[in-house]
């Protein structure tokens, strides 16, 4: 979970990375923007090539299911820099604390919880200022690579 701390916290840096509408796909800011550049490498560094997310409010309204977007690193990491842009995210960051492990063989579970914090320029949707929120993280994990790897996230948004 600190390796998707610092690969989201990366993406939030990236003021130089341009919104990427409709190509989840595309590597043009690795080019563009360094932090945009790392927090791709982190993310691709800590999930499996099939990783996917799916996010609820905590009422328990799924906002993103699995599908949704692609899987793998590079379309969250897109739409992670997408809504940072349009938001005028300058940074954000991810304490995570409290975490709860369960290992059967080469699978896990882990699930941990995060305060975080996102800084706002006020050059997009939100005004300039910060806003802090908690969010609760379950992942199924695998070791692979000589590592433990993200395989499936859910985030509930708190």
């Amino acid at each position: 979970m600190s390796c998707y701390a610092y690969s989201f916290d990366a993406i939030a840096r990236a003021t130089n990375a341009v919104e990427e509408l409709g190509n989840l796909f595309s590597e043009v800011n690795v080019d563009n923007d360094p932090n945009y550049a790392e927090g791709l490498s982190r993310f691709r560094s800590c999930t499996t090539e099939d990783w996917f997310i799916e996010a609820f409010l905590a009422d328990g309204t799924q906002i993103l299911a699995e599908g949704d977007i692609p899987p793998g690193a590079l379309p969250w990491v897109n739409l992670v820099n997408l809504f940072a842009r349009g938001d005028g995210q300058v940074n954000t960051q991810h304490l995570f604390g409290s975490f709860s492990n369960k290992v059967d063989g080469r699978h896990g579970r882990v699930t941990a919880y995060a305060v975080i914090t996102t800084y706002f320029d006020g050059s997009g949707i939100q005004p300039e200022g910060s806003t802090t929120g908690t969010s609760t993280y379950k992942s199924d994990v695998v070791f692979k690579r000589g590592k433990w790897l993200l395989k499936k996230t859910t985030l509930i948004i708190n």
